[in-house]
């Protein structure tokens, strides 16, 4: 008896050692960034078909009515694709260690020095934050003034947005909805993918940012969309999680809804020369760099999320 108990348990072992042998093989396939790539992509479709159907009636009439429509329908899409890739892929019960939690309070507390006043000491994970917020807003903001004199085209999109514009859930698409899908999708999906297989961390965050930058179709905005995901990329893996990327991510966002809204108003290039307005462009672009050195400076909470990403 006790010798085939053993061979059960020794059976057992090899099953299971077997079971995480393909677990980790599985975790290390490059090709689950593809996946995600091209869930992405699905989605953005499948809205455009819907909305080219005319599955879903908007107010009015004619062009702008149907740009409506595709912004309804992205929003539905993007929120059941984060719905599936939080609760479903992701898992909830890892992906809640995603955010901020006490555990980045007290490792920035931990960090802290002891005679440091504890609202102080409080108040680092907020600095922490805000330092990545400017960092990447500002150098957002100042890449787009060193575009703005060559005018380049991005495929109306800037019009179809401002036509979005108009509409009040428009905001919840653009600011919520689309940043926390593609953080999900970009960052914990296919850089993080990527770092499983044993990519280089950095060059995890570029070929994530290549991808972001590829999504939006156009040089106007792929190469902003470019150098933010590389910042984002940058903050993911100083953190392991997305505390730090998704509000930076919400940030830009709202800036370039607030530039669009302002329009031909804020074109400095009708009223500055060239020169001076991509200086302008640089000094923020150096500002935003500044803030990112102190961002990766600061004492955060880290989080590997690696099983996030299975």
């Amino acid at each position: 008896m006790n010798s085939v108990s053993k061979a059960l348990e020794a059976l057992q072992a090899q099953l299971t050692v077997d079971a995480d042998t393909v677990r980790q093989n599985a975790e290390r396939n490059p090709m689950k960034a593809l996946g995600f790539y091209l869930s992405f992509i699905a989605t953005s479709g499948i809205a455009m078909w819907l909305a080219k159907n005319n599955l879903l009636i908007a107010a009015g009439s004619g062009q702008e009515a149907s740009l409506v429509n595709m912004g309804l329908w992205l929003l539905l899409c993007e929120s059941v694709l984060c719905m599936v890739l939080w609760f479903g892929i992701f898992r909830w019960k890892r992906m809640k260690d995603c955010w901020w939690t006490r555990k980045h309070l007290a490792s920035a507390n931990s960090s802290a020095h002891t005679k440091e006043h504890h609202s102080m000491r409080l108040l680092r994970p907020f600095r922490t934050l805000l330092f990545a917020v400017l960092a990447t807003t500002l150098v957002s903001f100042g890449l787009s003034l060193v575009l703005e004199p060559l005018q380049l085209s991005d495929n109306g999109v800037t019009a179809y947005f401002n036509t979005l514009l108009q509409q009040p859930w428009s905001l919840l698409l653009l600011v919520v909805v689309g940043p926390l899908c593609e953080e999900l999708v970009f960052r914990v999906g296919i850089q993080q993918s990527l770092r499983n297989s044993g990519l280089h961390p950095l060059l995890a965050a570029v070929v994530s940012a290549s991808a972001f930058a590829l999504v939006h179709g156009n040089l106007a905005q792929g190469i902003p969309a470019f150098t933010v995901g590389i910042l984002l990329g940058i903050l993911y893996n100083r953190t392991g999680n997305l505390w730090l990327c998704l509000p930076a991510h919400m940030a830009n966002n709202l800036l370039a809804v607030g530039l669009m809204a302002m329009g031909s108003r804020f074109d400095l290039a009708e009223r500055w020369p060239v020169w001076a307005v991509v200086a302008l462009g640089i000094f923020h672009i150096g500002l935003g760099l500044r803030n990112l050195q102190r961002t990766l400076r600061q004492p955060v909470g880290t989080y590997d999320v690696t099983d996030n990403a299975r």
